[in-house]
C-alpha cells in the first residue's frame, strides 16, 4: 500500500510540475508575443515606441533586472554622447532597418520561445528568447540572434 502512495504521490508530483512549465512556458510566451507586437515597427508610423528608449522601471517589466539596466544603461550612453555606444540595431529584430512580417511566436519550451519572421529578404529569420522565472512572472533573460551572437553577450553580461 504503502508503494501504491508512494506512486500516486510521485506521479501527482510530475503532472503537477509538468503543468508548472507549461504555465511558465505560457507565460513566457504572453510576454514575447505583447513585447514584439508593442515594438513591431510599422512602415511609414514615425509614433512607433523604441523599446531601448522606454524607462528602467518599464524595461525591468519585459527583461531581467541586470539586462534591463545593460539595455537602459547603453541607451543612456547614446544620450550622453550622441553617438552609438553598444546596441546599434533594433534588439528584438536584429536589424537597423526592421521591416518584420509573418512574425510567429513559438513555445519551444518552459524557458524558451523561438520568434520568427520575414525582414527585407525572403527567407525566415528566427530568434531563441530565453525566459527566467521572477516574483511577478517571467521575463526575458536573453534573445539569441540568428548569427549565434547573444543580447547578454554583446552587453557584457554572463
Amino acid at each position: 500500500m504503502k508503494l501504491f502512495t508512494r506512486s500516486l504521490m510521485l506521479m501527482a508530483l510530475a503532472v503537477y510540475a509538468s503543468n508548472a512549465a507549461q504555465a511558465q512556458a505560457l507565460t513566457l510566451e504572453r510576454l514575447v508575443a505583447t513585447t514584439y507586437a508593442r515594438y513591431i515597427p510599422l512602415p511609414g508610423e514615425s509614433e512607433t515606441a523604441i523599446l531601448p528608449h522606454e524607462s528602467l522601471a518599464t524595461l525591468k517589466k519585459i527583461f531581467t533586472d541586470d539586462l534591463a539596466a545593460a539595455i537602459y544603461d547603453d541607451s543612456q550612453c547614446v544620450l550622453k554622447t550622441n553617438a552609438l555606444c553598444v546596441l546599434d540595431f533594433d534588439i528584438l529584430f536584429a536589424s537597423q532597418d526592421p521591416q518584420p512580417r509573418e512574425l510567429l511566436v513559438k513555445t519551444k519550451d518552459a524557458d524558451q520561445i523561438d520568434v520568427c519572421f520575414r525582414d527585407q529578404s525572403p527567407a525566415r529569420r528566427c530568434m531563441r528568447v530565453t525566459g527566467a522565472a521572477g516574483p511577478d512572472g517571467a521575463r526575458i533573460r536573453d534573445i539569441k540572434y540568428d548569427d549565434g551572437a547573444t543580447l547578454r553577450s554583446l552587453l557584457k553580461l554572463r
